[in-house]
């Protein structure tokens, strides 16, 4: 078994369709690259759509000023998800988290509604 694919974009999410590894991952990770929340979203639902068929669950993960925005996206679909200081050190009020602790519990805290 394969923990995880990561998949970015649409040329990665072909070359894993089409390869031996599609089906044997423990999961698959949406990694969309883009900065811009819209770019983000627009190439997650372009995975989505490529993936139909595709049963092997799946973590979202943004990154810089999509990471909060994209968690809540993730919970909102049924993925799994993951958020921490690799992704973005700020808050999405734009202020800088003074530590890891107090990051993961403002993350925690905006998933608990769902």
């Amino acid at each position: 078994m394969i923990e995880a694919a990561g998949i970015a974009n649409a040329i990665a999410a072909e070359r894993y369709l089409r390869s031996n590894f599609a089906g044997r991952c423990v999961r698959v990770v949406f990694e969309p690259q883009e900065t811009d929340l819209a770019a983000a979203i627009a190439n997650t639902e372009q995975l989505e759509a490529m993936f139909t068929n595709d049963t092997t669950p799946r973590l979202l993960d943004g990154t810089g000023a999509t990471s909060g925005p994209l968690l809540r996206l993730a919970l909102q679909c049924g993925y799994d998800s993951r958020i921490g200081f690799e992704d973005t050190e700020l808050l999405e009020d734009g202020t800088r988290a003074t530590n890891a602790i107090s990051y993961g519990r403002r993350c925690r805290s905006k998933a608990a509604g769902y």
